[in-house]
């Protein structure tokens, strides 16, 4: 396609991601990047410029000012929620000069970024949600049910998992609002989780075109954090597909997405967010053959109605994170290197370890090392 792709992220393996999905399709992007001590993603043989900025402020001014292209639009991807948010924020600016996710307006997905508000939306599509309040810090309902999981209302406020703090009493509620950053808080009833499941995908056609690629869960936990060890499957819970649709449909909401649920010890799914930009896993579907960042981009401009044509099925596989992988299992005794050197070289996607691109490896395994 004669289009210019932009990539504007930090030094990160999600925005790794895409940089090799589109590069394994033959398209180099320019890449606008806040920044770091170290490198990871500018380290990729796939990206075409790289364009240092000093924060993601800058960072926009400067794509403004280079690339912005009413005749022909480039693509503009993002792999976190605050540039995300700070694209859309600019929505009628930056509309007629980039393609880019986005909810027809510069307030919807900072409405849905919002916990309760998603939520909210899900139960109405019934799905399950989690009974929560929607609290100022300090502030304690009187009806609240023990126990209970605090957390910032939304993932461009607060200390993202440092806010996340399990209460089993109001004594222990009181304390965690000392250490609390964020002043708006989501109050939610704690469950024991079984598994978490995450589906990768993307939507076009202000919503009304969805398309998931793969389901994956994780094969341990680690205690208010994301598991660096997962199977990726093919969609199994069809069920949830139309409900999916239709809030995507609502919110309407183009571009890549991951949608979060909790498994319950009784196997029951419990709707958790949407993460309205290219995640973390969505590498993995470029590895099973549905390259979400060149599927979505490709279909902006065709906007087809029949996006299962891009299905493909597979076996199950895993993949990892590899050097997070190895710090919490193998230098916490938790399995052995021999053990875990095999399920490395096992699993067929591996977020660092490039099929065709070791260099952003060896930076990230530099900057562990000088830690």
């Amino acid at each position: 396609m004669d289009k210019k792709y932009i990539v504007f992220s930090d030094e990160h393996y999600n925005p790794l991601g895409i940089v090799r999905s589109l590069g394994e399709k033959g398209i180099k992007p320019d890449l606008v990047i806040v920044k770091d001590s170290f490198r990871i993603t500018s380290k990729s043989k796939y990206v075409n410029k790289v364009h240092f900025v000093k924060d993601m402020h800058e960072g926009l001014e400067f794509i403004i000012n280079n690339y912005a292209d009413k005749k022909n639009p480039p693509f503009l991807f993002t792999a976190d929620d605050n540039k995300t948010l700070l694209i859309n924020e600019h929505y009628n600016e930056l509309k007629d000069s980039f393609i880019f996710y986005n909810a027809g307006d510069s307030d919807s997905l900072s409405f849905f970024m919002n916990k309760m508000n998603i939520g909210t939306l899900a139960q109405k599509h019934g799905l399950n949600f989690l009974k929560s309040w929607k609290v100022k810090k300090g502030e304690i309902p009187h009806d609240l049910i023990y126990p209970i999981l605090t957390k910032s209302i939304s993932s461009t406020v607060g200390a993202w998992k440092a806010d996340s703090i399990i209460c089993n009493n109001e004594e222990e509620l009181i304390e965690a609002y000392k250490k609390i950053i964020s002043e708006d808080i989501l109050l939610q009833i704690y469950i024991e989780k079984k598994n978490e499941i995450a589906f990768e995908g993307f939507s076009t056609n202000k919503g009304n075109n969805m398309f998931l690629a793969i389901e994956v869960d994780y094969d341990y936990l680690i205690p208010n954090y994301y598991s660096p060890y997962m199977t990726v499957h093919n969609i199994r819970h069809t069920e949830l597909l139309e409900p999916l649709k239709e809030m995507l449909k609502e919110i309407k909401f183009e571009g890549i997405f991951e949608i979060e649920f909790i498994v319950d010890k009784d196997d029951k799914l419990w709707f958790g967010e949407i993460n309205f930009r290219n995640a973390t896993w969505s590498y993995a579907s470029t590895i099973k053959g549905m390259n979400l960042p060149y599927l979505w981009s490709l279909e902006m401009i065709k906007n087809s109605n029949d996006l299962e044509q891009y299905r493909v099925i597979g076996k199950d596989f895993h993949a990892i994170v590899e050097l997070t992988d190895f710090k919490y299992r193998v230098m916490k005794n938790k399995a052995f290197i021999f053990k875990w050197l095999l399920q490395y070289c096992n699993s067929k996607c591996k977020y660092y370890t490039g099929r065709r691109d070791i260099k952003p490896l060896f930076s990230a395994f530099k900057k562990r090392k000088n830690k």
